[in-house]
């Protein structure tokens, strides 16, 4: 089989990754998730399109059937950006109207519950970067349910900035929670297409 995160250097958090794709895609397994639940949501989701969404999905878990995590993005007609409506009441009548702005993901508490209000189900891998992600990683599965929670660590000056700053309460909380912290100096040997 060919090793579908290429970029991704041999280690415990490319096990953790792969271990978790395969057992909850193991039928009849017991953490088995049926395709349609298989809902993963990455950290900078509020700008990605669903061509983008899928083509990075793509690219981390290639055309393995596993890549189901990403069927519910599209199936729930799941949008990262739309118009943001307003209800309007006018003379007894009401309707709503496009108020011209975009509606966002925003940061913190915002993220699960507009994660919830597009697509109805808890995220069972989710990927952030910052204290803006907590709440959504926190969101993702249930005591009950398998779920991966991937926070990435800005550690490789070289290749991109090495920085914590706006993530201290992200780190400290995988920590505390055993979330899985990626280091893109140690578990990348690729950051951009085209570096190393």
């Amino acid at each position: 089989m060919a090793d579908l995160l290429e970029s991704w250097n041999d280690g415990a958090t490319k096990a953790a990754i792969t271990d978790f794709v395969a057992r909850v895609s193991e039928e009849g397994g017991p953490d088995y998730v049926e395709p349609f639940l298989m809902v993963a949501v990455p950290k900078a989701f509020e700008a990605v399109t669903v061509e983008d969404y899928d083509r990075r999905v793509k690219e981390f878990f290639g055309d393995a059937d596993n890549a189901g995590l990403k069927r519910p993005y599209r199936d729930c007609g799941y949008q990262p950006m739309v118009e943001l409506l307003r209800y309007l009441e006018t003379n007894g009548f009401a309707t709503y109207i496009a108020s011209g702005a975009m509606d966002f993901f925003d940061d913190g508490p915002e993220k699960p519950v507009r994660i919830w209000s597009r697509i109805g189900r808890r995220p069972i891998l989710a990927f952030g970067n910052s204290n803006g992600d907590v709440p959504m990683l926190a969101f993702s599965g249930t005591p009950s349910t398998p779920s991966l929670r991937l926070l990435l660590l800005h550690d490789d000056a070289d290749r991109e900035f090495d920085y914590t700053a706006g993530a201290e309460q992200a780190l400290e909380t995988a920590s505390r929670q055993n979330w899985t912290v990626v280091s893109m100096k140690n578990d990348w040997n690729t950051v951009f297409t085209g570096t190393a």
